[in-house]
């Protein structure tokens, strides 16, 4: 009875795993498109100084390092939403135990709710009994 309970509890924890990697890929993706609206603004800010003051032009390595960090942060959300979205489908079917731990892994990055999601599917996914999950040795609800 006691095995059949832990069981349950580990479903449980594995669904809300799949719950939050869902709603933290879809937040990550977001605010990867608020970056693509930044490049946009940036460039209507960068062209309108330099088409006003001909005299002196705005030094275009503050425009590069505003394109690039930008494209970073656009490219850094989109991987880390999509991986986190891979990963939630992967939750599940109780599949591809190294994309959910390299999901965890990343998301730690993103501080502080991809922080508390890493830390958290972590923590469930070291147990023993959650890997014979995914192994697939127990049975699934």
């Amino acid at each position: 009875m006691e095995n059949q309970e832990q069981e349950t509890r580990e479903l449980q924890l594995i669904k809300l795993l799949q719950i939050f990697h869902y709603i933290w890929g879809a937040l990550s993706c977001f605010v990867g498109l608020i970056g693509v609206a930044y490049i946009f603004l940036g460039s209507a800010v960068f062209s309108s100084m330099n088409k006003h003051s001909e005299a002196v032009a705005f030094p275009s390595i503050f425009a590069v390092i505003w394109y690039g960090m930008n494209v970073l942060l656009v490219v850094l959300c989109e991987v880390c939403g999509v991986l986190s979205l891979l990963a939630a489908q992967k939750y599940g079917k109780q599949k591809s135990y190294r994309l959910c731990f390299t999901a965890a892994v990343i998301n730690c990055l993103a501080f502080p709710v991809g922080t508390a999601l890493g830390v958290f599917a972590l923590w469930v996914l070291i147990r023993p009994s959650i890997k014979t999950h995914f192994r697939g040795q127990m049975k699934r609800a």
